[in-house]
């Protein structure tokens, strides 16, 4: 099964993004990998400001891999191991 709008959606909401996803969206659309990757770790910088809602967070991302298919589990697995990464 493939990752839809609205399991993006719930996860946004989970994660405190509610309401922000197509702008959130729009903002990473034109940027290539090493920029994903510089936004990634700002991401998990204010991820881990607090060490209780990062555990949250991780969690949610990490529900999503039984709903993708080969390609995407192994795009989201890097996003984990770069935002676990000490």
């Amino acid at each position: 099964m493939d990752i839809n709008e609205k399991m993006i959606q719930d996860l946004a909401g989970q994660m405190g993004f509610q309401g922000k996803t197509a702008k959130v969206a729009e903002k990473f659309k034109d940027k290539n990998e090493d920029e994903l990757v510089d936004e990634i770790l700002n991401l998990k910088k204010a991820m881990k400001s607090n060490p209780k809602q990062f555990e949250k967070q991780m969690s949610a991302v990490k529900s999503l891999s039984s709903m993708m298919n080969s390609e995407q589990k192994e795009k989201l697995n890097k996003i984990i191991s770069m935002l676990e990464k000490e």
